[in-house]
């Protein structure tokens, strides 16, 4: 009996860890940058779905450096992703540099969110993090 209970709840664990288990996505300090001081645009932003539900939104495992990975010489560490997305906070832009809660509805027309950096000069950005977006209650 005791054992079914431990088996049961084990289960009843592992299948709540994994509802609330975040979702993340790569960015590229280099390839997802817009560098805004040149007319050309040199980067593409990251592209991906979300189901609708609300999120807490977190720049992780961030690396990206403006400075050819200088970050902690010339303080130079590239600190906030721009969120572009959906018909709610996001819909024009969002800066996430702290964690942001943002709501995902179900738009068929706008089914994607775009993520990037902005920056005077790309080419020299090194390193990568991840938006991660943990399920909010």
């Amino acid at each position: 009996m005791f054992g079914k209970i431990t088996t049961a709840l084990a289960i009843f664990a592992l299948s709540t860890a994994s509802a609330m288990a975040a979702t993340s996505f790569p960015i590229d300090a280099k390839l997802n940058c817009f560098d805004v001081e040149t007319p050309t645009v040199t980067g593409t932003p990251a592209k991906f779905e979300l189901a609708p539900g609300r999120y807490v939104v977190s720049v992780i495992d961030n690396t990206m450096s403006c400075s050819n990975g200088g970050q902690l010489t010339n303080h130079c560490l590239i600190d906030t992703v721009i969120l572009k997305g959906g018909l709610k906070q996001a819909s024009w832009g969002l800066s996430v540099k702290n964690p942001t809660i943002i709501d995902v509805t179900s738009f068929p027309e706008y089914p994607y969110f775009y993520a990037f950096v902005a920056d005077g000069i790309c080419g020299d950005n090194t390193g990568g993090a991840s938006l991660s977006f943990q399920k909010a209650k």
